[in-house]
């Protein structure tokens, strides 16, 4: 046999097992909540927190005066 059939073996062994594995129950799976009012805090609006942007940095051409700026 050579190097193809081995890859096409090999191919078809990793699609055999493809989805194998332990069977999960129902209730391992969880809740789902269609309805947000039983959320807890839903409610309540959240403020994202602010975070500080690289463009309102001061730079050092904010620091000068203009007179130094037009000084060569």
């Amino acid at each position: 046999m050579g190097s193809a059939g081995r890859w096409l073996g090999a191919l078809t062994v990793c699609l055999a097992v493809v989805g194998c594995g332990p069977a999960v129950s129902d209730e391992e799976l969880g809740t789902l909540v269609v309805d947000p009012s039983k959320i807890p805090g839903a409610e309540e609006p959240y403020d994202p927190p602010q975070l500080d942007s690289p463009l309102d940095a001061p730079t050092a051409a904010d620091d000068e005066t203009p007179a130094e700026q037009d000084s060569p």
